[in-house]
């Protein structure tokens, strides 16, 4: 072998070797997953199931950070198929086979504090740092007035409807579908009154958004539908998303019938006989309203609808629907841009009074409510303490009293069964269900009464 032919020979084994090294192994994940929002009742563990599947050539850890946004007694933790890790772990890693499939849950469970918690979940392939994933799991807990749906508003539109619904006594909870997906009819179920609010030039309702809110309607819920050209996005045949099977729901869900898109309105009035409305008025744009309803949908009413507020310039503005199940009012312009907050709480007002005020959950009829708030005494204690609660309604309900731990764990159940309207007493020794003195520390008894749930913190004294 020459000198020179060794220098080639060289040459070309270290090429091949600097080639190979420059080139990566191939490496990469997906992640998906069908809904990343819910409602939950408090104590009641939401398991966002998602999946992530090895996308790569070789054998691959996807590093798993969670960031909790919650109330600090609410619950969140990663699992790993049926492997579940404790709440202080917010760290995993899914090691992975080319082609394999992990289930990643998202547990989040609401415990005492109402509101809305959330979890920041990011997915990194430590072969392939560049392949990362970022989404967000929402709970929002019930127990709330009425669900405000944000459908592409703004932030300071948001606050404008949940003012006005604040303003009439009512208590809220928001469900924006640009972070938390589609609500589905069980999360909408959940609450007796549903106000769904759009911005200009929207996307119009899907086949999902229909389906839901026909089941919402069909238990017996309130909706009050409001946005400027969301009629028009789906009955106007010189729209784009022009749809006649959505228009159809729209006349025989709603009994709506869209008309026209019409130029710039300033006031809305009602007359004498208005169903909702009568003898109000308002402006629609200015003051510090959202002020744009610069082209709202004409409408009119069909089949069961009842003709409501009219735009100054002529024209039916709002349709009421009442087919002997849940009602419905549908505005063509957008509720924000009404001009006063004043204007908009009132409105808000006689929205809600048609409704008929009610503020238990859909599909309720009673009102087997608690007429005081729960409470235990002693408290902090040692060893007893006796959980008392009393019940307003006039009949007899189903009602459970159980004590959980702070990590959610039901340690005891003390009573389930029926109870009559007035005041009720339960016990507790500070001892689980196998009769096992517990530790020292705080512990939280959940009063259900029919549909509705009331919690009481309690301290148990060594």
């Amino acid at each position: 072998m020459t000198a020179t032919f060794r220098k080639l020979l060289c040459a070309l084994t270290l090429a091949l070797a600097l080639g190979a090294m420059s080139v990566p192994a191939q490496a990469g994940f997906d992640w998906v997953y069908d809904h990343n929002g819910s409602v939950n009742d408090f104590f009641e563990i939401e398991a966002f199931h998602t999946f992530v599947t090895n996308t790569g050539a070789t054998t691959d850890t996807v590093m798993v950070n969670m960031v909790k946004n919650m109330a600090p007694d609410w619950v969140a933790s990663l699992c790993e198929d049926l492997l579940c890790y404790p709440p202080f772990i917010v760290d995993i890693e899914l090691i992975l086979e080319p082609g394999q499939t992990k289930d990643l849950i998202i547990d989040i469970t609401p415990i005492t504090v109402a509101g809305k918690g959330w979890t920041d979940i990011t997915l990194v392939s430590k072969n392939n740092p560049a392949d990362n994933a970022f989404g967000v799991f929402t709970v929002i807990s019930s127990g709330a007035d009425v669900l405000y749906v944000s459908a592409g508003g703004s932030g300071t539109t948001d606050a404008l409807y949940t003012a006005a619904i604040t303003a009439g006594g009512l208590t809220s909870a928001t469900w924006d579908l640009a972070g938390m997906g589609k609500a589905a009819a069980e999360d909408l179920a959940r609450f007796n009154t549903v106000v769904w609010g759009a911005g200009p030039g929207v996307s119009p309702l899907d086949v999902s958004d229909m389906t839901s809110l026909s089941t919402y309607l069909g238990g017996g819920g309130n909706l009050f539908l409001s946005g400027a050209d969301l009629a028009f996005s789906s009955c106007d045949p010189g729209s784009p998303s022009f749809d006649t099977t959505a228009c159809a729901w729209y006349q025989n869900t709603l009994g709506v019938a869209y008309t026209a898109n019409t130029g710039s309105v300033d006031f809305v009035t009602g007359a004498g006989g208005d169903p909702v409305f009568p003898g109000s008025s308002y402006a629609i744009n200015g003051g510090d309203g959202s002020n744009d309803n610069t082209s709202p949908d004409v409408i009119a009413a069909t089949g069961g609808g009842l003709a409501s507020l009219s735009y100054s310039g002529g024209g039916t503005a709002v349709v009421a629907s009442d087919p002997g199940t849940g009602k419905s009012i549908f505005a063509g312009f957008g509720f924000a841009g009404i001009s006063t907050a004043a204007s908009r709480a009132d409105f808000m007002a006689q929205v809600m009074s048609w409704f008929g005020g009610a503020v238990t959950a859909a599909g309720d009829h009673e009102v087997p409510t608690f007429a005081t708030r729960p409470e235990a005494w002693p408290n902090p204690f040692n060893p007893q303490t006796s959980i008392r609660f009393e019940v307003g309604g006039n009949s007899e309900v189903p009602a459970t009293v159980t004590v959980y731990d702070v990590q959610g764990r039901a340690v005891r159940h003390l009573f389930q069964g029926t109870v009559a309207p007035g005041l009720r007493r339960v016990a507790w020794n500070g001892r689980d269900d196998s009769d096992r003195s517990l530790a020292a520390g705080v512990y939280l008894a959940r009063i259900r009464v029919a549909e509705f749930a009331q919690v009481v913190k309690m301290t148990l004294a060594k």
